[in-house]
């Protein structure tokens, strides 16, 4: 089974990525880049840019979250702790536990977002 394109790979150019909300909250920029079916699971994978002093609640997802930071820097708050997201830094978490990144700095921080939903 190919779970990608005939050809084996499918490029998404940046200027293909499609804006979405997922939340009320402001200063979250987030951009769909792929979201596949496999086995009656879905895996998405999302761009998303956090402004400086960005707001958002806690939310909760079904299922686990990876996170590549690819620029810039975030506090991430899953449950009572905080921890420091920086840029090369890959972080894992269940999305069942409600969470929350902020951008407490004075620059804005773009991260890759892998979605492993059931």
């Amino acid at each position: 089974m190919n779970l990608i394109t005939e050809r084996g790979f499918e490029k998404v150019s940046f200027n293909d990525y499609e804006p979405f909300t997922k939340e009320i909250a402001h200063g979250f920029d987030y951009r769909m880049i792929k979201s596949k079916s496999i086995n009656n699971k879905t895996v998405e994978f999302v761009w998303l840019q956090l402004e400086s002093g960005c707001k958002r609640d806690f939310v909760e997802t079904e299922g686990f979250e990876v996170i590549y930071m690819v620029q810039g820097k975030v506090d991430f708050k899953v449950g009572d702790e905080v921890t420091v997201i920086r840029e090369g830094d890959t972080f894992f978490f269940d999305g069942c536990t409600p969470h929350v990144p902020f951008n407490p700095f004075n620059e804005p921080a773009i991260m890759i977002v892998i979605y492993f939903l059931y």
